[in-house]
C-alpha cells in the first residue's frame, strides 16, 4: 500500500513536471508570437505603402502621358484652326482686293466716261421745254448721220446723250470716253481756225 502511494506520488510529480515544462513551451510560443505580431503589422503596412506609392506613381504617370497627349492634340488642332483662319482670311482679303479693285476701275471707267452739262431756268416749264428742244434737235442729228462726217460724229455724240430735267435744271449727259469726246470736238474747233487762216490769205 506504501509503495502504491509512493508510485502514484511519482505520477502526479512527473504529470506536474510535463504540465510545466509544457506551459512554459505554451508561453514561450504565445509570448514569440506576440512578439512577432508588431513586425508583421509593419512588414504589412510597409507593403501596403509601398503598393500605394507605386500606384501612385504609376497614376501620376498616367495622367501626365494623358495630359502630354492632350496638349499636343490641342496644340495640333490650334495649329491647324489657326492655319485654316490665316488661309481664309488670306483668301478673303485677296477676293475682297480683287473686288475693290474691279470695283475701282469700274468706276473710273464710268467717271472718265461720263460727262454732263447742266442748265438752270426760271421755272420748270421752261426746263422742260428746253429739254424738249434739245431731244428735238439730237432727234434731228440722228436723222441725218449719213448727210456728212461733221453731222455724223454729231450724231455719234447725240447717241449718247441722255437729256433729263429735274425742277428747274435741265442737264445734259453724255457717256462717252474722254479722248474720243475729244476726238469729237476736235474736228469742230479746228474748222474755225482754217477759216481764219484762209481769211488771213
Amino acid at each position: 500500500m506504501h509503495t502504491v502511494r509512493q508510485v502514484l506520488v511519482c505520477v502526479f510529480l512527473v504529470a506536474l513536471t510535463v504540465l510545466s515544462v509544457a506551459a512554459t513551451i505554451f508561453v514561450r510560443a504565445a509570448t514569440a508570437t506576440v512578439a512577432a505580431v508588431p513586425a508583421e503589422i509593419r512588414l504589412t503596412r510597409a507593403a501596403l505603402v509601398s503598393e500605394a506609392s507605386a500606384t501612385r506613381q504609376d497614376l501620376i504617370r498616367q495622367i501626365a502621358v494623358t495630359r502630354s497627349a492632350a496638349l499636343v492634340v490641342s496644340d495640333r488642332q490650334a495649329t491647324a484652326f489657326r492655319t485654316g483662319l490665316l488661309a481664309e482670311s488670306a483668301l478673303f482679303g485677296d477676293t475682297t482686293s480683287r473686288q475693290l479693285g474691279a470695283t475701282l476701275s469700274r468706276i473710273d471707267i464710268a467717271l472718265d466716261s461720263t460727262a454732263s452739262l447742266e442748265a438752270v431756268t426760271n421755272t420748270s416749264q421752261d426746263a422742260q421745254a428746253l429739254a424738249d428742244v434739245l431731244r428735238f434737235l439730237t432727234s434731228m442729228v440722228q436723222m441725218n448721220r449719213n448727210s456728212s462726217a461733221a453731222t455724223g460724229r454729231a450724231a455719234s455724240l447725240a447717241d449718247s446723250a441722255t437729256v433729263t430735267a429735274t425742277g428747274p435744271v435741265m442737264r445734259v449727259t453724255v457717256m462717252l470716253p474722254e479722248q474720243q469726246l475729244e476726238q469729237l470736238l476736235m474736228p469742230a474747233q479746228a474748222a474755225p481756225k482754217a477759216k481764219k487762216v484762209a481769211s488771213a490769205r
